[in-house]
């Protein structure tokens, strides 16, 4: 018996669109143009690194699953479809609260803390892949303060601790 069978369709969607979500929440607060480029791929090398990063956790590997990563990201699009910055993120958020109670309550203990985890990963893997603000590659920062604090409200949501990045 798979992991997905612990789940509900509805549960299972939003869990494999959780890191998509998650991750371009933290790119649309915090850059544009190239940049966005970059952060875009470090939000689907994460999602498909997760089985590497996380092999003790059938949940992540299963929803790293090229397969699966890929069926995720078609129902994903249409989703923030249309919404501004701040919409996305809110829509992100009440979304993520929705998995902690589906992880806190139907997922093993260390499955659920492997995939809160791999969640933040991919998000701080986009708030690093491109220095915000800037010339020419010159100055800006690593991490602007709105992905800092998008870090900090995704930690929130999934109930663990933000990343010491987003603190400083």
């Amino acid at each position: 018996m798979s992991i997905k069978s612990n789940y509900t369709p509805e549960e299972w969607n939003l869990l494999g669109v959780a890191p998509f979500l998650a991750g371009t929440t933290v790119m649309r607060v915090g850059s544009s143009g190239i940049r966005s480029i970059k952060e875009a791929v470090a939000v689907f090398k994460g999602i498909l690194e997760g089985a590497e990063s996380y092999p003790d956790s059938e949940l992540v590997r299963t929803l790293s699953d090229k397969d699966e990563a890929s069926k995720a990201e078609d129902r994903f699009g249409p989703l923030i479809k249309g919404m501004n910055a701040q919409e996305v993120k809110d829509f992100t958020l009440k979304q993520l609260q929705e998995v902690r109670h589906i992880l806190d309550t139907k997922t093993p203990e260390e499955d659920a803390k492997a995939y809160k985890q791999w969640i933040m990963d991919i998000c701080l893997r986009v708030a690093k892949a491109a220095k915000e603000g800037g010339h020419f590659g010159f100055g800006g920062v690593q991490i602007s303060d709105p992905e800092k604090e998008a870090l900090r409200d995704i930690a929130s949501a999934l109930g663990v601790e933000p990343p010491s990045e987003a603190n400083a």
